[in-house]
């Protein structure tokens, strides 16, 4: 088979994703804003749309591929078995539907005040715990805290805003807050990952707060014209941002970013769709591996344990692939020998390639399953309690990274996930109970108030 013809397959493939989403919002069987189709959305980008611009050009540069057609089938088998066991195990809503429900959680939504205290509050804390990062080991927790804490607080801005986009006492707030996270997220970093997270939680906390509500028509049109300035942000974002963003202080990168002749926006919304290189990696794999290269069986699942020892206590620990595959593939200018000790960027192929290094076909049914379920648990842990924003906003703290999960480094962006989770869902599950001792709380112990809508998709 022709590598444009497997371009043309997965094209097909994008457009049955895509028209999943959408249909199942219509018939409100699935809500368009979820854990699952932020994943998919971030599969479809980098396993399909990467991976087409390589077979259609019959280009996978930066890496060399000796035979397209037969690693693209191979490619392309592995990924249509992916997301047909993804879907499946997903649809298994009950045994982490049973999880879910023992997982403690403070049934109080606080008045819109004491969300927009609470957004100040985490915001002016994760600004000290951003600046931690350059202690040893401490500082890589304090990092994942506050990037937490910023996608918590613009959930709590979206939810507020949701619900009083009229008041101008609420855009005073928003738009300086929104500006502190969006420092804190970018400064001294080039990953679009953390401005995403905070963007998105932004829509996180729209949908959840009202547009859940509201006929999936018009809940749909809504939420496109939320997204269309928020992608607009992320591109000029995309089209400056340079290696040198590292050493900017806040101010430069702002200048940066306002300077017309810096922005193009038609280049950054190439790059941000573009899937960086993926695809010609993850082609590579699938020719390299088993033939050129031994696998290491789940070596993603094992990173999960080993990944939290500090390298500065076990110099020997494993490297995840995303660190070997530019050496191994010899890509020229990549700075890439983590196992010599040197310093530079990943080069992820993708949750595909990651399985077929280790493990193959096992693996890919292995990954799927594993993706599904977590992505499940949390699911359905928002629906249990869609009216709590302590709940809701907690599970919707990473999802720039839930974004990239399916790109990679699949065992680094879990664990970042779990961080996110764990320490945003333990800050407002003390918020939650100081409020349940005030006066601030319109739904408690599961009473809802007259009034509040019923949720439209439930986790059973």
């Amino acid at each position: 088979m022709s590598p444009s013809l497997l371009a043309f397959y997965l094209f097909l493939m994008m457009v049955f994703l895509v028209g999943l989403m959408i249909v199942q919002h219509l018939q409100g069987t699935h809500g368009i804003i979820s854990l699952r189709n932020f994943y998919l959305a971030g599969l479809v980008v980098y396993l399909i749309i990467s991976p087409i611009y390589v077979l259609w050009a019959e280009d996978p540069s930066p890496f060399r591929v000796m035979d397209l057609a037969s690693s693209g089938l191979t490619y392309c088998v592995y990924l249509t078995i992916y997301i047909i066991v993804f879907l499946w195990a997903y649809s298994r809503r009950q045994p982490m539907l049973r999880l879910a429900q023992k997982v403690p959680a403070v049934n109080v939504v606080p008045s819109d005040g004491a969300m927009l205290a609470m957004a100040i509050v985490l915001s002016l804390l994760a600004l000290p715990l951003r600046f931690l990062m350059v202690l040893p080991m401490v500082g890589v927790v304090a990092y994942y805290v506050a990037l937490a804490l910023i996608s918590v607080s613009s959930g709590l801005l979206g939810w507020v805003l949701a619900r009083r986009w009229i008041n101008p006492a609420v855009w005073m707030i928003f738009f300086p807050l929104m500006a502190l996270n969006g420092f804190v997220a970018v400064f001294q970093q080039m990953t679009r990952r953390p401005l995403l997270s905070v963007l998105l939680a932004v829509l996180w906390g729209l949908y959840f707060s009202r547009m859940r509500y509201q006929r999936p028509a018009q809940s749909l049109a809504l939420l496109m014209a939320a997204v269309l300035p928020l992608v607009i942000l992320l591109a000029v974002y995309t089209s400056v941002r340079t290696q040198e963003f590292r050493e900017m202080g806040s101010l430069q990168i702002i200048q940066e970013m306002s300077n017309p002749a810096n922005i193009d926006l038609k280049s950054g919304v190439k790059e941000m769709f573009g899937g960086q290189a993926t695809g010609g990696g993850a082609l590579w794999t699938m020719e390299a591996y088993p033939d050129l290269y031994d696998r290491r069986p789940m070596m993603s699942l094992a990173y999960l344990i080993v990944g939290n020892i500090p390298r500065t206590l076990w110099p020997d620990k494993p490297y995840v692939y995303s660190a070997m595959i530019a050496d191994q593939a010899k890509i020229q200018g990549a700075n890439l020998r983590r196992t010599s000790g040197e310093k530079g960027v990943t080069l992820p192929p993708g949750v595909i390639a990651f399985a077929e290094a280790e493990g193959g076909l096992i693996a890919v049914v292995v990954y799927a399953v594993f993706f599904a379920f977590s992505i499940r648990f949390l699911e359905n842990l928002a629906l249990l309690h869609a009216h709590v924003p302590f709940v809701v906003l907690a599970v919707g703290s990473a999802l720039g990274t839930l974004t990239g999960l399916a790109r990679g480094d699949i065992a680094l962006f879990y664990m970042l996930i779990v961080w996110s989770f764990v320490s945003a869902y333990v800050v407002l599950l003390l918020f939650g109970l100081m409020v349940r001792r005030t006066t601030a709380a319109r739904y408690i112990d599961g009473r809802l108030l007259p009034g509040t809508p019923a949720p439209v998709h439930s986790p059973g």
